[in-house]
Formats: C-alpha cells, structure tokens, sequence
C-alpha cells in the first residue's frame, strides 16, 4: 500500500509514471517540471491515497490517458483519473463483499492483501 512505501520509492515511482503519461499524450515537458510535479503527486498519494497500491495508479494513468478526454496533465487531471480508477476498485470490491457477485466474473477486483504477522 502507497501508505506503506517510502516517499523516495513514491516519488521514483511518480517521475515514471507522469513520464510515461506525457509521452503517451505527445506531450513534451522539460525534467524540471516532471520531476516538480512528481513530488507533489508522490505527496498527494501518500496523503489522499494511502490505500491504494502504486499499481493502481499506474492503471489509472493508463486508463486516463486512454479512456478519457483529459489530454492536460495537471494536479485536477490525475487526481480525476485517480478517483476514478479508485471508484471501479471500490465498486468491484461492493459487489464482491456485498452482493456476493463472484470475483472471478467482476472487472477490477482484487483479492484482499494478507497481513503478514
């Protein structure tokens, strides 16, 4: 969980995946502003998304940069694409626990983590 991981691991983590997403979208930032904006997403993870995983940002970038009309990276864009992506996580996880759907049928389920003692 991105509560879990060292802000430097977030930040690496962050400079990848905000790289990744200007390329995807044709776009050409200097270093500077990637890696700017790269601690203040590393920042509002661990803040505002501690339970999620950094892989589940990485698919809500991807799916941002696919599924959306979004084609501005900015702190509104990503936080939308998050919450997003957040929102199909906690819906598959609803209709699992709650409605008894089977895991196996449902898009963006993910089986609880086990805590390691």
């Amino acid at each position: 969980m991105i509560k879990n991981t060292p802000i430097e691991e977030l930040r690496t983590a962050s400079v990848e995946i905000l790289s990744k997403a200007f390329f995807e979208l044709r776009q050409n930032p200097s270093e500077d502003d990637i890696v700017a904006m790269s601690l203040t997403l590393a920042e509002d993870l661990k803040i505002d998304f501690p339970n999620l995983e950094i892989q589940d940002i990485r698919m809500a970038f991807r799916e941002g940069v696919r599924k959306t009309e979004d084609f501005s990276i900015g702190v509104k864009t990503y936080y939308k694409w998050i919450k997003r992506y957040r929102d199909l996580l906690w819906d598959a996880q609803y209709q699992v626990r709650t409605q008894g759907a089977d895991p196996k049928k449902v898009p963006y389920y993910k089986k609880p983590q086990k805590l390691i003692k």
